[in-house]
C-alpha cells in the first residue's frame, strides 16, 4: 500500500519504482523494532493488525492518498518515455515508446516491465539467500538461541528481514498501481494478505522456487474462481461443494479452508512434500 501511494504521488515515473520500494522498506524496518518483542502467533497477529489498520490510517491523509476516492494515476500521464492521452487504457495509436523501443500497447509494455522487475528482484533474493545475510536468517529461523550464542545480532537481522520484505511489497504495490491505473487504500485489502499467505503455505518455505509455484497456484485459482466457481469447487474442494459462491467473501473463506488443510496435511507445503519424496526415493 505504501509503495503504491508513493508511486501515485508527484513522482509518477517508472524510475520511482525503487523509491517506492525504499520508502516501504523503511516503514517495514521501523515496524521491526517494536515487533522484536513479539514471536510466533503474537507476531503474526501484530502484522495482520497492521494490514487491517493501514487502509483506515491512509484514508485520513486525503491530500496524499486521495482518501476514499483514491487517485487516478494517469489523468495527466507523466510516465517516462510514454506517449498517451487515454487515462483508462493508457494507449494511443502511436503505442508506447521507451528507451528507444516501440511497444504497440500499454498491456504489452506492462507485461515486459513486470517481467523485468520480477526477474531483477528474484535475482536479488537469490543472491541474498546465498550470501551471509541469507545464511544468518536461516540460522535465526532454525534456532534463535543457537544463533544468539554464535554471536549473531538478532535485532539487527530481524529488522533487516522486515525491511527487505517490505521493500519487495512496496515495489509490488507500485506495479499494481500501474496495472490498475488507480490507487486507493481499499485496493490493498486484507484478502490480498490472505491470498499471499496461502501462496506461501502451499508453495512451502526454504527456497525461492516453491514461492513461485505458490504464486502461480493463487493466480490460477483466482481465475478459476472468477470464471467457473460453482462448478469448479466440488472438483478441487469437496467440503465446499454446498457453499453459495456468489456471496461476498466466499473466495476468502475458500482460501482460508485451503490454508488450514494444507497446514494440517502438508506443513512444509509442496516443497516439503517434494523433499520427503526425494528422500524416500534415495533410500
Amino acid at each position: 500500500e505504501i509503495g503504491g501511494h508513493v508511486f501515485a504521488g508527484d513522482l509518477r515515473d517508472i524510475w520511482t519504482l525503487p523509491i517506492a520500494g525504499l520508502v516501504a522498506g523503511l516503514a517495514g524496518f521501523l515496524f521491526g523494532f517494536p515487533a522484536l518483542r513479539l514471536t510466533g502467533l503474537y507476531l503474526a497477529l501484530a502484522t495482520f493488525a497492521v494490514a487491517v489498520a493501514t487502509p483506515a490510517v491512509m484514508r485520513k491523509f486525503e491530500s496524499f492518498t486521495g482518501g476514499g476516492a483514491g487517485i487516478n494515476l494517469f489523468e495527466s500521464p507523466r510516465l517516462t518515455g510514454v506517449s498517451t492521452t487515454d487515462p483508462i487504457t493508457f494507449e494511443t495509436t502511436e503505442g508506447v515508446d521507451i528507451l528507444g523501443f516501440h511497444i504497440p500497447t500499454f498491456n504489452e509494455w506492462l507485461y515486459y516491465l513486470s517481467w523485468t522487475v520480477a526477474l531483477a528482484l528474484f535475482a536479488v533474493a537469490w543472491l541474498i539467500l546465498r550470501g551471509r545475510v541469507g545464511r544468518t536468517l536461516r540460522a535465526i529461523r532454525d534456532s534463535e538461541v543457537a544463533a544468539a550464542s554464535a554471536g549473531i545480532n538478532l535485532a539487527r537481522y530481524k529488522t533487516l528481514a522486515f525491511g527487505i520484505s517490505a521493500f519487495y511489497a512496496g515495489v509490488a504495490g507500485a506495479l499494481l498501481g500501474i496495472a490498475t491505473t488507480f490507487v486507493n487504500p481499499d485496493v490493498f485489502a486484507v484478502t490480498l494478505s490472505i491470498f499471499l499467505l496461502v501462496g506461501v503455505v502451499v508453495g512451502g518455505l526454504g527456497s525461492l522456487w516453491p514461492l513461485v509455484a505458490g504464486a502461480i497456484f493463487i493466480h490460477f485459482m483466482q481465475i478459476e474462481w472468477a470464471q467457473n466457481a460453482d462448478s469448479a469447487i466440488p472438483d478441487w474442494l469437496p467440503v465446499l461443494g454446498d457453499v453459495n459462491t456468489n456471496v461476498p467473501g466466499a473466495p476468502s473463506v475458500a482460501f482460508g479452508v485451503i490454508l488450514i488443510l494444507v497446514m494440517l496435511a502438508l506443513p512444509g507445503g509442496a516443497a516439503g512434500l517434494v523433499r520427503r519424496l526425494t528422500a524416500l526415493v534415495r533410500r
